[in-house]
């Protein structure tokens, strides 16, 4: 049985997450795919995950960060285009996420990298993760990406460090660990090798011959342009939050904002939980939205938060 090898020309995340979703929903159950791809900077969040507790807003946003959500579970990461991540879509059958990250694993050790494998499948050598897994599930197909960090700029690991003060959290929170580049451990390795070792790898798991392919030739275009549309929408990447509340402000201008599916409920002020505003899901917890809001209640303190707030 034949499968397909896609690489991605674009360093478009939310592109390259929308091709994914597409596969995954619309691509025969009895073809596995590898699509191996690479984004510009971008900080990609899980399906769960609050976005103002895991990333630095302001950090992203004076770096030109994008910000993106994707289908599956698990931790935030950043990309840049020395991140190589594949995704592996397959019919459940042919489906085991142990074997597949022992796979990974395996294509390494030419390279001289012996990599042990954490409890959340993570790899890691010298006691520094290189590598995180995900995972994500639609009727008979499935998916399982990850990250490979082979020569990314490390340096921008900070937009991982939220600083918003969030309390009543729900949804997922990431597992933070040391970090290495795989090129710090052997200096020959490349990003066009590391991709030709997983399409070998892939083969040899599913015993099927992985034809190149392009992505334009195999997807709808305009199934896939909603797709894209959907991954870069503000619902998407900030709406789908699980409810929580944050407190932002300074001495003597703190406030606690309810937060639900990214829209403001009620705002009081802090330490006495005086009501300032009830928003009533109407307005958007954004930088630009809750100071105006806040200006229209007759509240001040909206300029006291903006540089905290996407």
């Amino acid at each position: 049985m034949n499968a397909f090898y896609l690489r991605s020309p674009s360093g478009d995340p939310f592109y390259n997450l929308a091709v994914e979703e597409y596969i995954l929903d619309h691509f025969p159950e009895n073809k596995p795919v590898l699509l191996l791809w690479q984004s510009d900077n971008a900080v990609v969040i899980g399906r769960h995950q609050n976005p103002w507790k895991e990333t630095d807003g302001g950090f992203i946003m004076r770096k030109r960060i994008a910000l993106a959500r994707r289908i599956s579970g698990g931790g935030a990461v950043y990309h840049d285009r020395g991140n190589l991540n594949f995704s592996f879509i397959a019919d459940r059958r042919f489906f085991d996420p142990d074997r597949q990250i022992r796979a990974v694993r395996e294509i390494l050790v030419p390279h001289g990298i012996r990599a042990t494998i954490g409890k959340r499948r993570d790899l890691y050598v010298a006691g520094k993760k290189f590598s995180g897994s995900a995972y994500a599930f639609r009727r008979d197909r499935a998916l399982h990406h990850g990250t490979l960090l082979v020569n990314a700029d490390l340096s921008m690991m900070r937009a991982l460090e939220g600083k918003m003060r969030i309390t009543n959290q729900q949804g997922t929170l990431s597992e933070h660990s040391a970090v290495i580049n795989l090129k710090s451990v052997n200096p020959d390795i490349s990003i066009e090798g590391v991709a030709r070792s997983l399409r070998i790898m892939a083969e040899k798991i599913t015993g099927c011959r992985f034809l190149s392919a392009e992505i334009s030739d195999l997807c709808d275009s305009a199934v896939l342009s909603a797709l894209h549309d959907k991954q870069r929408s503000w619902d998407w990447r900030y709406g789908n939050t699980p409810a929580f509340d944050a407190e932002l402000g300074a001495a003597g201008g703190r406030i606690s904002v309810h937060v639900d599916r990214g829209r403001v409920g009620a705002v009081r002020s802090l330490p006495d939980g005086k009501m300032v505003l009830d928003a009533g899901r109407a307005v958007r917890f954004h930088r630009d939205d809750i100071p105006d809001a806040l200006a229209d209640a007759g509240d001040p303190r909206g300029s006291l938060i903006r540089d905290h707030l996407f």
